[in-house]
């Protein structure tokens, strides 16, 4: 079973929903340094078993993800921080676990500096 992410946010900001329709966003922005927040169904023991991947043509920026709240009843949110040095512009985010499923995330995420 593979990962699979229903909603991002910023750390301080509300959740985006990423259910298929017409009301789905088109995109979501971050910037360098932000933490972005994605709350789902991760089939793994814990964040060290995921990866995030930022792909766009070209590059391939791979983060690892941390747990949100380590003390949590339900292993639901992990958060993966968004490098300083990251280039602008549109990225495909793929979360995968170690054993090689893989989510993506069905909108481009946006990295604009501030």
């Amino acid at each position: 079973m593979p990962p699979y992410v229903q909603a991002l946010r910023l750390e301080k900001d509300t959740w985006v929903q990423l259910w298929p329709g017409p009301d789905r966003v088109k995109r979501f922005t971050a910037a360098p340094g932000d933490l972005i927040v994605m709350n789902g169904t991760y089939p793994v023991a814990g964040a060290d078993k995921l990866k995030v991947l930022f792909v766009r043509s070209g590059a391939v920026v791979g983060l690892n993800v941390t747990e949100l709240d380590e003390k949590a009843e339900w292993f639901n949110e992990v958060t993966v921080k968004v490098p300083a040095e990251m280039e602008s512009g549109n990225w495909q985010m793929i979360v995968r676990t170690t054993d090689g499923g893989e989510h993506v995330v069905p909108i481009p995420i946006r990295i604009l500096r501030r």
